[in-house]
């Protein structure tokens, strides 16, 4: 409970938890906190890291994808680096470890953040050549930091689209007009029961339903879009409450550009989603790009970590590129390492040539999109293109975002809470490791 539910220690010293285990067993008696900390968790946290690190270094284990990000606090004034390893198994399931978070306690520069982050791997003995990339958020420092350390890297795909929404479409005087006004609608509901009352009295009486009105966080801006689609459902009975000149009432034009920015942001939204999902894979970026997207995303098919990842997933190849010459390039570029891999590691199986074991690949007819499942494709065959499945496993192991490691952090909010804001850094960094690796790891937690 205190590593994976985010409960203080002291909840083992609280009357109410003592009163609930006593109805439980009356004769047993809980440890003390000093118990809890002086040995339960050094044992548990002993056996994640022996787990981890025996996963980590399995011999079929070759190549690494990691996502990175920093966190602060505003509680206990920390920030924190994470490390999250991805990799796939021979089964070509995607998985994945927390393997490190450590506090950062100088300035930020991308020099140091680059020695906090070849520590980490240091830590866990894995060579900056088994590091396929780095998926870190669109900073300055922590693009230099990564370009220090010689390790490939991208930004986060999400991040990235965070950016053209607010350069394209939220900068636009007119639409932040339109936002300023709705968060004053619903920053008047929020701040009153009374209001918010009246309110789900007026959906009644014209028998709409009674969705709560969602405030914006500037920061995200599909908060933005939410608020906006939440004004527009309700929009008659805010007029209904606003007649009095209560609140600010949405005008027609205004209406008809909230509809507008709606129908831009909806499909971006649903990109977003869609790559922010627990086994998306670093392939659907090239896909996922609109015409919109082309000034911050004009060299894409020039990446070439990018273009692979996209020719290996069988839901893709080489049909979505936009030339001719898109076409043959990606494909010389797969030949060129596919040799590299059959002269880096001679494959016994393999009796084909480069040129006709891609060109059978290329021939097959591509999976499903929605519902098709590039790993369980290669896992079932394998077998048929021995060398194609090895880069298969490298190049479709990384995430298209750096979620992991914020979702990782939102962890780390719940944990450095108001009440337990003078815990020790290498306490917390235990406590995240234990709950983000349960999954993987579950079994060590008995003590």
């Amino acid at each position: 409970m205190i590593a994976i539910d985010s409960q203080p220690i002291y909840i083992v010293e609280d009357p109410g938890f003592i009163s609930f285990v006593k109805s439980l067993e009356p004769r047993y008696k809980i440890p003390s906190r000093k118990y809890f900390t002086e040995k339960v968790f050094p044992k548990i946290i002993k056996g994640v890291k022996v787990v981890v690190d025996k996963i980590l270094h399995s011999p079929n284990v070759k190549h690494y994808s990691f996502t990175t990000d920093i966190w602060s606090t505003n509680t206990a004034y920390r920030c924190l680096l994470s490390m999250t390893a991805h990799w796939m198994s021979d089964g070509f399931e995607r998985m994945s470890a927390v393997s490190h978070v450590t506090l950062l306690e100088e300035s930020h520069t991308g020099n140091y953040i680059c020695e906090k982050f070849c520590q980490m791997l240091l830590t866990w003995g894995i060579n900056k050549e088994n590091v396929h990339i780095v998926l870190r958020d669109n900073a300055s420092n922590m693009g230099r930091a990564m370009t220090d350390a010689n390790l490939c890297s991208y930004g986060c795909f999400a991040h990235s689209l965070q950016l053209v929404v607010n350069d394209g479409v939220l900068s636009q005087r007119v639409v932040s007009d339109l936002l300023a006004v709705c968060r004053s609608i619903v920053g008047h509901f929020r701040r009153s029961a009374v209001a918010y009352d009246e309110l789900k009295k007026i959906q009644q009486q014209l028998d709409i339903p009674e969705y709560n009105l969602k405030q914006d966080e500037p920061t995200r801006w599909n908060s933005s879009l939410y608020m906006l689609q939440s004004v527009v459902e309700q929009k008659m009975s805010l007029a209904a409450y606003g007649s009095d000149g209560s609140i600010p009432v949405l005008t027609s034009t205004q209406l008809d550009i909230a509809n507008k920015v709606i129908d831009i942001l909806s499909p971006v939204e649903e990109i977003t989603r869609t790559i922010s999902e627990d086994e998306a894979c670093i392939s659907v970026i090239i896909l996922c790009l609109l015409e919109s997207l082309q000034k911050r995303f004009y060299d894409i098919e020039e990446t070439d970590f990018l273009v692979l990842s996209t020719m290996l997933d069988p839901r893709y190849k080489d049909k979505i590129f936009s030339s001719t010459n898109s076409h043959e390039s990606t494909k010389d570029l797969l030949e060129d390492v596919y040799k590299f891999q059959t002269c880096e590691k001679s494959i016994a199986s393999v009796d084909t040539s480069a040129l006709t074991e891609i060109d059978k690949y290329l021939f097959e007819p591509l999976i499903y999109l929605k519902k098709g499942d590039p790993y369980k494709w290669w896992k079932l065959n394998n077998v048929c293109y021995p060398v194609l499945s090895q880069l298969a496993r490298r190049y479709l192991s990384a995430p298209p975002t750096s979620v992991p490691s914020e979702r990782l952090f939102s962890g780390a909010g719940a944990i450095y809470d108001d009440k337990r804001s003078c815990l020790k850094p290498e306490f917390m960094e235990d406590l995240l490791l234990i709950k983000y690796n349960f999954p993987t790891v579950g079994n060590c937690y008995q003590v």
